[in-house]
């Protein structure tokens, strides 16, 4: 079970957060978070049932100084507003209040997308003209040149003891055997975040 923070305080000068926790774990997480998100929209896979429709998103966040990356939140989803029925009962909560909630967890509201602008183009407009989504989030497509790239940049983080996840998320679970997983959009999601840390890498700017 990853920690959620109890405090938290925007470094808007270095793009950065700082998070607080509570007593049993102030000493191994408190501190500054450089925070970006991931995003896989939705995509035919298969899975035990059959095969769906799904997309994925993750929030991580960068430990500055130990370097160590954390996914603190995770969430499937096939669409981004609520679906509801004619009696206004949520068949389907879609992504946007997930995408508000990190906004007000962790001050964060940029997403690293593995998608081409053009095909994410019509998830991404989704987003753009949702009433429910405030403050908007942006998008930013990373170089995936193949899936061996994204796993090399997943495993990196591994072998280093950098990636801390919650076990009974999708990530871990889908990322057991990641040869396997990279078909799955959990993993596609966090391979994102990878890659956007190594091309879009945390600087202190002065001041």
């Amino acid at each position: 079970m990853i920690p959620q923070p109890i405090k938290r305080a925007a470094k808007t000068g270095q793009w950065t957060t700082y998070l607080w926790f509570n007593a049993d774990h102030r000493d191994a997480w408190d501190g500054e978070y450089y925070m970006r998100g991931g995003v896989s929209w939705p995509m035919l896979q298969a899975g035990p049932d059959g095969e769906s429709v799904e997309g994925y998103a993750v929030m991580a966040g960068q430990n500055v100084a130990t370097k160590v990356v954390t996914v603190f939140a995770e969430q499937t989803f096939r669409c981004i507003d609520p679906v509801l029925t004619p009696e206004n009962r949520i068949i389907d909560e879609g992504v946007a209040q997930w995408f508000n909630q990190q906004s007000a967890n962790f001050h964060a509201d940029t997403y690293f997308q593995w998608q081409l602008e053009g095909p994410a183009r019509p998830w991404t407009q989704r987003v753009y003209i949702s009433k429910q989504i405030k403050p908007m989030p942006r998008f930013i497509s990373v170089a995936w040149p193949d899936d061996d790239t994204a796993l090399s940049a997943i495993g990196s983080l591994l072998s280093a003891n950098g990636l801390r996840l919650d076990g009974d998320g999708s990530v871990a679970k889908e990322g057991a055997d990641l040869r396997l997983g990279i078909a799955r959009v959990a993993v596609r999601a966090l391979g994102a975040v990878a890659l956007g840390l190594n091309e879009y890498p945390w600087r202190r700017l002065p001041g």
